[in-house]
């Protein structure tokens, strides 16, 4: 899969003492690709907005990535 054009949204930097890990990660924003181009091997595709993810478990940190960009994408002018 190529995605087009992305811009660099922030750095994070986290840290997660039950596994003695420092995360440094550098998130960017693109534009998704059409649903019909994208190929899954295993399982199934599940589409959902930003509000129903944050309910999902995922990687420490992750929630708080995906939680800052929904509120900067929100607050954006269109």
């Amino acid at each position: 899969m190529e995605f087009g054009h992305f811009k660099f949204f922030k750095n994070f930097k986290f840290k997660v003492p039950e596994f003695n890990l420092e995360l440094d990660i550098d998130a960017f924003i693109a534009k998704i690709p059409k649903v019909t181009d994208l190929k899954v091997n295993e399982g199934k595709i599940a589409i959902m907005n930003f509000k129903d993810s944050f309910s999902l478990k995922m990687v420490p940190g992750d929630n708080d990535i995906l939680r800052e960009i929904y509120e900067c994408l929100s607050n954006r002018n269109p």
